[in-house]
Protein backbone atom coordinates (compact mmCIF):
# COMPACT_ATOMS: atom_id res chain seq x y z
CA UNK A 1 0.00 0.00 0.00
CA UNK A 2 1.74 3.50 -1.38
CA UNK A 3 0.74 6.73 0.30
CA UNK A 4 0.65 10.16 -1.55
CA UNK A 5 2.84 12.92 -0.35
CA UNK A 6 1.68 14.84 2.93
CA UNK A 7 1.84 18.54 2.47
CA UNK A 8 -0.64 20.17 5.63
CA UNK A 9 0.02 23.03 8.21
CA UNK A 10 2.09 20.71 10.26
CA UNK A 11 2.83 18.09 8.32
CA UNK A 12 5.21 17.73 4.88
CA UNK A 13 6.52 14.00 4.00
CA UNK A 14 7.57 13.07 0.26
CA UNK A 15 5.53 9.74 -1.01
CA UNK A 16 6.47 5.71 0.17
CA UNK A 17 6.65 5.89 -3.76
CA UNK A 18 9.25 8.57 -3.81
CA UNK A 19 11.83 6.93 -0.90
CA UNK A 20 11.24 3.82 -2.45
CA UNK A 21 12.48 5.07 -6.35
CA UNK A 22 14.63 7.38 -4.41
CA UNK A 23 16.54 4.71 -2.60
CA UNK A 24 15.47 1.10 -3.52
CA UNK A 25 14.19 0.46 0.18
CA UNK A 26 11.99 -1.63 1.40
CA UNK A 27 8.58 -0.36 2.53
CA UNK A 28 5.86 -1.34 5.10
CA UNK A 29 2.55 -0.07 6.95
CA UNK A 30 1.33 -0.83 9.66
CA UNK A 31 -2.62 -0.27 9.64
CA UNK A 32 -3.07 -0.41 13.31
CA UNK A 33 -1.04 2.19 14.21
CA UNK A 34 -0.43 4.32 11.01
CA UNK A 35 2.96 3.97 10.82
CA UNK A 36 5.16 3.36 7.83
CA UNK A 37 8.14 0.92 8.09
CA UNK A 38 11.18 1.63 5.92
CA UNK A 39 14.42 -0.15 5.72
CA UNK A 40 17.98 0.81 3.89
CA UNK A 41 20.94 -1.00 3.30
CA UNK A 42 24.53 0.60 2.56
CA UNK A 43 27.61 -0.83 0.97
CA UNK A 44 29.42 -1.67 4.32
CA UNK A 45 26.80 -3.33 6.10
CA UNK A 46 24.55 -1.48 7.75
CA UNK A 47 21.23 -1.03 7.87
CA UNK A 48 18.93 1.56 8.53
CA UNK A 49 15.10 1.77 9.71
CA UNK A 50 12.88 4.95 9.35
CA UNK A 51 9.57 4.10 10.91
CA UNK A 52 6.86 7.25 10.59
CA UNK A 53 3.68 7.72 12.30
CA UNK A 54 1.51 9.53 10.14
CA UNK A 55 -1.54 9.86 12.76
CA UNK A 56 1.02 11.62 15.50
CA UNK A 57 3.65 13.40 13.69
CA UNK A 58 6.46 11.24 15.27
CA UNK A 59 9.72 9.18 13.84
CA UNK A 60 11.78 6.87 15.15
CA UNK A 61 15.76 6.20 13.45
CA UNK A 62 17.68 3.15 14.43
CA UNK A 63 20.93 2.76 12.05
CA UNK A 64 22.69 -0.87 12.64
CA UNK A 65 26.09 -2.23 11.84
CA UNK A 66 26.72 -5.58 12.58
CA UNK A 67 23.62 -6.20 14.60
CA UNK A 68 24.90 -3.69 16.96
CA UNK A 69 22.68 -0.37 17.21
CA UNK A 70 24.88 2.53 16.79
CA UNK A 71 22.36 5.08 16.95
CA UNK A 72 18.91 5.36 17.90
CA UNK A 73 16.59 8.56 18.14
CA UNK A 74 12.61 8.77 18.66
CA UNK A 75 11.18 12.32 18.16
CA UNK A 76 7.17 13.17 19.22
CA UNK A 77 7.20 16.27 16.78
CA UNK A 78 8.04 15.42 13.29
CA UNK A 79 7.36 18.64 10.98
CA UNK A 80 9.83 17.80 7.64
CA UNK A 81 11.02 15.01 5.19
CA UNK A 82 12.42 15.92 2.76
CA UNK A 83 14.69 13.93 -0.21
CA UNK A 84 17.94 14.76 -2.06
CA UNK A 85 18.31 12.28 -4.02
CA UNK A 86 21.65 13.82 -5.45
CA UNK A 87 23.40 13.41 -2.39
CA UNK A 88 21.45 10.40 -1.29
CA UNK A 89 20.44 11.90 1.80
CA UNK A 90 16.77 12.45 3.87
CA UNK A 91 16.49 15.59 5.53
CA UNK A 92 14.58 15.34 8.91
CA UNK A 93 13.11 17.95 10.81
CA UNK A 94 11.60 17.70 13.84
CA UNK A 95 9.34 20.54 15.21
CA UNK A 96 10.63 21.70 18.69
CA UNK A 97 9.74 25.21 20.85
CA UNK A 98 13.00 26.93 20.90
CA UNK A 99 15.21 24.96 18.85
CA UNK A 100 16.04 24.71 15.04
CA UNK A 101 16.93 21.55 14.25
CA UNK A 102 18.17 19.59 11.19
CA UNK A 103 19.30 15.82 10.40
CA UNK A 104 20.82 14.64 7.49
CA UNK A 105 20.50 10.90 6.88
CA UNK A 106 23.38 9.92 4.32
CA UNK A 107 21.85 6.24 2.78
CA UNK A 108 24.51 5.65 0.13
CA UNK A 109 27.33 4.68 -0.25
CA UNK A 110 27.59 4.71 3.76
CA UNK A 111 24.83 5.25 6.24
CA UNK A 112 25.73 8.36 8.30
CA UNK A 113 23.80 10.94 10.54
CA UNK A 114 24.10 14.27 10.90
CA UNK A 115 22.39 17.16 13.47
CA UNK A 116 22.45 20.57 13.24
CA UNK A 117 20.96 22.45 16.36
CA UNK A 118 20.40 26.03 16.47
CA UNK A 119 18.47 28.03 18.76
CA UNK A 120 15.68 30.14 16.92
CA UNK A 121 15.07 33.96 17.15
CA UNK A 122 12.12 34.92 18.84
Amino acid sequence: MSRLAISRGDLSIPSSDDFIATFGCDFSFDELSYTENYVFADDYNSTIYLWIGIADNTFSLSIKSDDFETVKIYSESLQKISLDEKRQSIIIVPGTSDLFQQMQLKIWPRASLHITTTRREI
